[in-house]
């Protein structure tokens, strides 16, 4: 089951990220793991991300497979985010002019940093 259909969190705008995917195609790979997540077929999981595989073109499954894992960075690679919940909340927070209280709110509402965040912004 997709997160949105046809929805963009980023307030509607279609803004290149540094790897120059569009929010679209951003939106199309976070469907995706959803989908993955909604099942706990093995097969089935497969299938889905062969055939999300298959649509990327080739810079872009470097990227793809490393965030697949759960990383941003390759596991050979030593640098790391450093960003961590604190750092989102005020990102957020900066973006919005959402007050702390309803951030809490909505956070405590999701239980989900991703979901809060799709929320408020």
């Amino acid at each position: 089951k997709p997160v949105v259909a046809g929805r963009s969190p980023a307030s509607g705008r279609s803004a290149a990220n540094t790897a120059g995917a569009t929010t679209s195609e951003f939106l199309h790979f976070a469907n995706v793991g959803e989908s993955i997540a909604a099942t706990s077929a093995k097969l089935e999981k497969v299938r889905l991300l062969a055939e999300y595989l298959r649509t990327l073109k080739s810079d872009q499954l470097l990227i793809v497979t490393t965030y697949l894992t759960g990383r941003a960075f390759a596991q050979s690679d030593l640098r790391t985010l450093q960003v961590g919940w604190a750092v989102i909340y005020r990102a957020l927070a900066a973006a919005t002019k959402i007050s702390d209280a309803e951030f809490h709110r909505i956070a405590a509402s999701h239980g989900d940093l991703g979901k809060t965040a799709f929320e408020v912004l």
